[in-house]
Parts: C-alpha cells; sequence; structure tokens
C-alpha cells in the first residue's frame, strides 16, 4: 500500500470513529436529593446554576474550587444545600432545565467504587464468606479497609483514591481502630494470622510504631495446620476498642480444633495506646477457657460485658464457666458480677451468642441477644441478680414436627430504644438429624426495635441477612447492612438499609 493510500486509510478511520462518536446518545442530565444537598450526573464538565423556590443558591464553572461542591468518581458532582420535603429546584446547564421537588426521604449516595483482590467463595466452621473490617477516620476524611488476605487499605473520601496499600498478615485483617498519638492519626490494627498480632501504624503511611505479640498467652498456629476451616482456627483480635483517654480494650481469641475438641483460650487486655504496655489483663493468671466473640462496653470504657459460649468443646474443670454473662470494670479489669444464663430447654442444652451483647453509651444497661432467639436486659451494676426483663422473639416455634429458630445475632443500645437484628433461620442442634430448615422462623429476616421496658415500637422485614448495627452520634440514623439472598436477584434489596427514626 503506497504512502498516500496509508493517508487515506487512517483518515478514513478517523472519520468513521468521530461519525461513530457523533451518533452516539448523550447521556441526560439528572440529579437527586442526598442527605445535606444534591448529586448532579452527566453534567458534561459545564457551568450549572442552582436555584431553589426561585432564588439562586449556587453557580458552579469548571475547573473551580468551591466550598460545599465534591467532585465524586465518574461525571457526578455533589452540591452541599439545604432542603426539606416539597422545595422546588430548577437546575440549568447551557440552556437545559431540569425541574426538581424535594422528596420526603434522601436518596443514598454511592461515594466510590474501590477495587481490593480476587476471593474464591470459601466458608469457615460457621459457613460465611470472609468477613474483615472497614473503619471511617473520625473526621470521616479517610477509610481503612482490611482484607481478608491480610492487606490494609487506607483511601481518601470522596475521592476513593488510594494513599497507601500494606501486606500485614499472612491470614487476614480482623479488626481496625483510629486513634490519636501525639496529634497524629494513627490506625490500630489486628489481625487473625499465625501470631494475631496487634499494630499500632502512622495514619499517614502505614509505618509501624509499635506492635503487640499476644501469642506468648494465646498461642501459635500455622495456616497449614487446618485446611477445614483455615484462617479462622488462628489466634485473632476479635474487638478492638479505642477508649476516650487513649487506651485500647481488646479481645483476643484462639479458638481450634485439637483432635475432635474444639479448644478454646481467650483474653481481655487494655494496653497504653501510645506504647502498647499492658494495664490489665482478664484473666489474671491463665486464659478463660471458652469461647468469647464480642464485647460490648460502654462510651468511656468504664464497663465491658461478654457472655462465655461453648458450642463445639469439652466443659473444663475450674473457676470459670460457660454460658455466662460476665461484667467487668474497664479501669482496674476486676470482674463486677457474672450470671449464669440458663439454657433455652428442652430445644437446647447450652447457651450461645455471636455478637448480640451491647452496653448503653451511658453504661448503666446491658443487651444480651441469643441464638436460641431471647433478648435479654440487664442493669449494668446489679445484672448478678438476674435480667430485668427476658423477651422470646426468635425463641423456637413448631413447623411440622420440627422446631425452628431465630438467632438475635446483633444487638445496640441507644438512648432510649434496643435494636435486635435476626439474620436467619436455625434448627436446634438435638432436633436438626441431617434435616434443613423447613421453612424461616416467622420473625427470621427481620430488624427489631423495643423501648427500654421490652415494649416493641416498630420492626422492619429485611430481604436479606440483617449484619450489624450502626447508630449515629445523635441516635436518629440507625443501619445494617443486608446481605444477598438466594431466592431474589434483585440488588435493590441489598446492600445498605438505613432508618430515620424520627420519620
Amino acid at each position: 500500500m503506497c504512502p498516500h493510500q496509508l493517508i487515506s486509510a487512517w483518515i478514513l478511520i478517523v472519520v468513521i470513529s468521530a461519525v461513530g462518536c457523533n451518533n452516539r446518545p448523550a447521556q441526560s442530565l439528572d440529579a437527586y436529593f442526598v442527605r445535606g444537598g444534591l448529586t448532579i450526573e452527566h453534567f458534561g464538565e459545564r457551568a450549572w446554576q442552582l436555584s431553589r423556590n426561585g432564588v439562586k443558591v449556587r453557580k458552579w464553572y469548571p475547573g473551580t474550587q468551591m466550598k460545599g461542591v465534591i467532585r465524586l468518581s465518574g461525571d457526578r458532582i455533589y452540591t452541599e444545600v439545604p432542603w426539606k420535603p416539597g422545595d422546588r429546584f430548577t437546575l440549568s446547564v447551557d440552556g437545559q432545565s431540569l425541574r426538581l421537588t424535594a422528596p420526603q426521604r434522601p436518596s443514598p449516595l454511592l461515594v466510590a467504587s474501590i477495587d481490593l483482590e480476587n476471593l474464591k467463595p470459601h466458608g469457615g466452621r460457621m459457613g460465611h464468606n470472609p468477613d474483615t473490617q472497614v473503619r471511617f477516620s473520625p473526621s470521616g476524611d479517610r477509610l481503612a479497609i482490611g482484607t481478608i488476605k491480610g492487606r490494609l487499605v487506607l483511601v481518601e473520601i470522596p475521592s476513593g483514591r488510594k494513599r497507601w496499600s500494606r501486606k500485614l498478615a499472612e491470614g487476614m485483617v480482623k479488626r481496625i481502630a483510629w486513634g490519636t498519638l501525639n496529634n497524629h492519626r494513627v490506625l490500630y490494627v489486628g489481625e487473625q494470622s499465625p501470631e494475631g498480632l496487634l499494630y499500632c501504624l502512622d495514619a499517614a503511611n502505614g509505618e509501624e510504631i509499635w506492635r503487640f505479640d499476644p501469642s506468648p498467652f494465646l498461642g501459635r498456629r500455622s495456616v497449614s495446620s487446618d485446611k477445614k476451616n483455615r484462617v479462622y482456627n488462628l489466634p485473632g483480635i476479635y474487638y478492638l476498642r479505642v477508649t476516650p483517654g487513649g487506651d485500647l480494650l481488646l479481645l483476643g481469641v484462639h479458638g481450634r480444633y485439637i483432635g475432635q475438641d474444639y479448644v478454646n483460650d481467650c483474653l481481655v487486655w487494655r494496653l497504653e495506646g501510645d506504647s502498647g504496655r499492658v494495664l490489665w489483663r482478664w484473666p489474671q493468671k491463665v486464659t478463660f477457657p471458652y469461647g468469647i466473640t464480642w464485647v460490648g462496653a460502654s462510651a468511656d470504657g468504664r464497663t465491658l460485658a461478654f457472655i462465655s459460649h461453648n458450642t463445639f468443646g469439652p466443659i473444663v474443670d475450674g473457676p470459670y464457666m460457660h454460658g455466662t454473662l460476665y461484667c467487668l470494670d474497664g479501669v482496674s479489669g476486676s470482674e463486677r458480677w457474672h450470671y449464669r444464663v440458663p439454657p433455652l430447654e428442652p430445644y437446647y442444652s447450652r447457651v450461645g451468642s455471636w455478637q448480640g451483647i451491647s452496653v448503653s453509651s451511658e453504661g448503666d444497661l446491658v443487651i444480651l441477644g441469643l441464638n436460641d432467639g431471647r433478648a435479654m436486659l440487664f442493669d449494668a451494676e446489679k445484672g448478678g441478680q438476674g435480667p430485668l426483663w427476658t423477651l422470646a422473639v426468635g425463641t423456637p416455634v413448631m413447623v411440622g414436627d420440627l422446631p425452628v429458630a431465630s438467632p438475635i445475632s446483633y444487638t445496640r443500645l441507644s438512648r432510649n430504644t434496643v435494636y435486635l437484628a435476626m439474620p436467619s433461620t436455625t434448627i436446634p442442634a438435638g432436633a436438626r438429624a441431617g434435616r434443613h430448615t423447613p421453612q424461616p422462623h416467622p420473625h427470621a429476616r427481620h430488624f427489631f426495635a423495643y423501648d427500654h421496658h421490652g415494649k416493641l415500637q416498630w420492626q422492619y422485614r429485611t430481604e436479606g441477612a440483617a449484619q450489624g448495627i450502626a447508630i449515629s452520634a445523635d441516635d436518629r440514623w440507625v443501619g445494617t447492612c443486608v446481605g444477598a439472598s438466594h431466592v431474589r436477584d434483585d440488588r435493590e434489596h441489598f446492600g445498605m438499609t438505613l432508618f430515620d427514626t424520627l420519620a
């Protein structure tokens, strides 16, 4: 082919490409209301003006920096603007106008999507896919992300840009907490790994400041020692909390199979946040021989509560009991009281809980949600005398000749409300005999709100399994993550569900 033919062919390709681009339909300008403002999509880097009830409130030009206006990923921009239901807005872009009426409730806003790592679905002994943790900084401008492959990633918010990434563990990143050290932000990161280490890292660059090694107390274990349950049989930091004074409260757990028995070693610590020095540990001289999966703590860290369980393992002789609610003084590490929870017979011979333990911010109440479907509220000073009340929310009901229950897997306490999340349906162990659940428990996949006297305030049925509960500082907003369902393939029902308790 001669040079002229090459040039002609190149010009032809460019012309065809240009024609194709011109024929591609442009995406329509769109906008929707989010909490505290408005998100504009497909504005095409053009200047725009926003009016509310006929009065101009914002005007933006490409390339300008303006307080309250944030560029998001994609062709999107967020503008801070107060609104109330029924307000009328007009968005003008290059002579094109979009008229909007503010709704009763804001829409969720996808700030950024962050690629992490490829995973193959696999379940531990409880049958769940890997679970790690994410934590926003107190100011909300950074997000720390832990991964199942032991990597910690720090990203900017709202851009989603990665600031740094660091490989920490041979196992997984289990818990994350933000703190301050010498007026600089730090990250406390707990692993589930052969050693189950706790790190203090500089949040600016991920460099290590100090580390705490619990393996002399909890033991070590190799990744390959238990292929059946993988990472969940390694020692790990199952709870991590920074107190207002900068100390750390943490729970170390090492549960694993030894032969056919499931053996536990657990300890609760309080450490100095600036050095990792141990202030106290509980128990003081031995490890706790039963499982502890979660700790509830008051806002000031002075009241701690947790329940022991022993779903798989043998009963151990000694001063400590399984199926028992313990309350500790968070300052001294001494035991305030304990209460032996009676099993729900005839369906259960033992008592268990997942993350169903919470302490009120003020430290005066303790709520306990059990795997058998019972909820119990305790006075944090006199809980050893028994619960203030007990609710049979998800306790077994008969479906034909088979009992089914709904565990209360997550709980939270606000100033006036007790929240319960019930993700699933189970069959009591003694009634299983290899049978599958025939139909859901009536309260499975429900989210409940009770007042402190045990009176139902409201309830909500989720399409998938509710995972965790978060409450805003003013108690108005309550959120839960909702896992995907095998029954419905509609992503609109899964992800995050947010409740406005004042609506």
